[in-house]
C-alpha cells in the first residue's frame, strides 16, 4: 500500500513536472510569437517610414524639375520675345534708311531737274536776247 501510494505521488509530481514544463514551453513560445509580432509590426513600420520618405523625395525632386523647367520655358520665351523686339527695331530702322535714301534721292532729283529747268531758261533767254540784238542789228542796217 506504501509503494502504491509512492508510486501515485511520484506519478502526481511527474504529471506537474510535465504540466509545468509545457506551461513553460507555451509561455515561452507566446513570448517567441511576441517578439516576432512585434519585431514584424517594427519591420512594417519602418518600411513605411522609408516608402513615405521616398514618395516625398519624389515629390519634391519633381516639384524642382516641373519648376526648373518653367524657368527654362520661361527664359526661352523671354529670349524669343526678345528677338522678336530686336527684329522689329532692325526691320523699322533699315525702313526708315531705306525712306531717307529715297527721300534723300528725290530731294537730288527734284534739285538737279529745276538746275536742268534753271539752265534751259537761261539758255532760252540767252537765246531771245541774241534773236533780238540780231533783229535790231537787221533793222538798223535797212
Amino acid at each position: 500500500r506504501k509503494r502504491e501510494l509512492a508510486e501515485k505521488k511520484r506519478i502526481e509530481a511527474r504529471k506537474r513536472e510535465l504540466a509545468e514544463k509545457k506551461a513553460a514551453e507555451e509561455a515561452e513560445a507566446m513570448n517567441k510569437y511576441a517578439a516576432e509580432e512585434q519585431a514584424a509590426a517594427e519591420a512594417s513600420r519602418t518600411m513605411a517610414e522609408r516608402i513615405e520618405a521616398r514618395k516625398r523625395e519624389l515629390a519634391e525632386k519633381k516639384a524642382r524639375e516641373e519648376a526648373e523647367a518653367m524657368e527654362k520655358y520661361a527664359a526661352e520665351e523671354r529670349a524669343a520675345a526678345e528677338a522678336a523686339r530686336t527684329m522689329a527695331e532692325r526691320i523699322e530702322a533699315r525702313k526708315r534708311e531705306l525712306a531717307e535714301k529715297k527721300a534723300q534721292e528725290e530731294a537730288e532729283a527734284m534739285n538737279k531737274y529745276a538746275a536742268e529747268e534753271q539752265a534751259a531758261a537761261e539758255a532760252a533767254r540767252v537765246m531771245a536776247e541774241r534773236i533780238e540784238a540780231r533783229k535790231r542789228e537787221l533793222a538798223e542796217k535797212k
